[in-house]
């Protein structure tokens, strides 16, 4: 992933302000970690969740604790009603109202969370491109039935040869989509993201990630969700109403676990199985996102070690500071 043009250290100008972000996976102690490096530089911290951004789900979200949320400033959390669609574009347009408020107080804006779509859409930008059209999929779709799937994409590589070389020839769905694309933009996918921009140029991003051995990463997401069963997140679920709720909160891992069990389709432990293994395999898929980005700094830590205040947080603290204070950001950083 190439950073976008004004985001770049080298080309930072003297008065950029940096603005620090802390990502990775599930688990592995994003928070108490933000939260301890908040109060070392003065940080406020920008919540980049696309769960925790929901009012009422706080225990099946992982939300910071009332008392971190006391000990620093929060921004992003805990603000939209469970039945409200809330688009990457919605959190990127506040997150860009928020970074200046803090920065006119003196702050620091430290954006943390595991949600990769979220940290691409404030760093890298969107890809302006039109919003679904439903009846338009649904006439491709219905003249990919009649004049066969290979259609489609012979008329894609009339209009939009380079995408056409990125997809596959069976894979109808992108095929409509780029055509969506041209049909109602009337200009090409490849053309548009051209235009996508990324942060303003007097901001310079400084991300680092948390990374961990995955051993302790997945005891630790075990570990977690007990404690959550304990903190009573089967009652959490049970009080929520299926048809108050945004597409995007029933996909939230706990939902349907849970749901299962008290409706009887699993036991216990088979929703407490389900439980891990669907936080698992996310976790495999925000680090992979992370990956992608050549930018990001990452630390390795030992979750098991985060819950104690003590001074192995402070030794993480001290190579993030170390990190966001170089010119150089993409120094080497020796595991912790």
């Amino acid at each position: 992933m190439v950073r976008q043009p004004g985001v770049e250290a080298s080309k930072m100008s003297a008065d950029s302000q940096k603005l620090l972000f802390i990502v990775g996976p599930t688990a592995v102690g994003k928070s108490k970690i933000a939260v301890e490096t908040a109060k070392q530089i003065k940080g406020e911290i920008i919540g980049c969740d696309s769960m925790q951004i929901y009012r009422g789900l706080d225990i099946c979200t992982a939300k910071p604790t009332p008392e971190e949320r006391q000990t620093v400033p929060y921004h992003l959390i805990d603000f939209v009603d469970r039945n409200k669609e809330f688009t990457v574009n919605d959190w990127r347009q506040k997150a860009l109202e928020i970074i200046p408020d803090i920065i006119s107080r003196k702050g620091v804006p430290i954006i943390t969370g595991g949600t990769g779509l979220y940290y691409r859409s404030l760093v890298y930008g969107l890809f302006p491109a039109p919003g679904a059209d439903w009846g338009l999929r649904e006439t491709l779709m219905q003249q990919a039935r009649v004049e066969g799937e290979k259609s489609l994409y012979e008329r894609l590589k009339e209009v939009d040869k380079d995408s056409a070389a990125k997809i596959n020839p069976n894979d109808t769905r992108r095929i409509i989509r780029a055509l969506e694309i041209y049909y109602l933009s009337g200009q090409t996918k490849t053309e548009l993201s051209s235009k996508t921009e990324g942060l303003p140029p007097e901001y310079c991003p400084v991300a680092v990630g948390l990374t961990s051995k995955r051993d302790k990463l997945y005891k630790r997401i075990k570990q977690r969700f007990d404690q959550m069963w304990d903190m009573g997140l089967v009652e959490e679920i049970k009080a929520l109403n299926e048809n108050d709720l945004s597409r995007t909160v029933l996909q939230m891992i706990g939902y349907k676990e849970i749901k299962g069990y008290l409706n009887g389709t699993y036991s216990e432990d088979e929703a407490k199985m389900l439980l891990v293994r669907n936080t698992r395999r996310l976790a495999k898929r925000q680090l992979s996102l992370f990956r992608q980005d050549e930018n990001i700094d990452w630390i390795e830590i030992n979750p098991e070690k985060i819950d104690s205040k003590g001074e192995y947080i402070g030794e993480i603290v001290n190579k993030i500071r170390t990190i966001y204070n170089k010119e150089n950001i993409k120094e080497f950083v020796k595991n912790a």
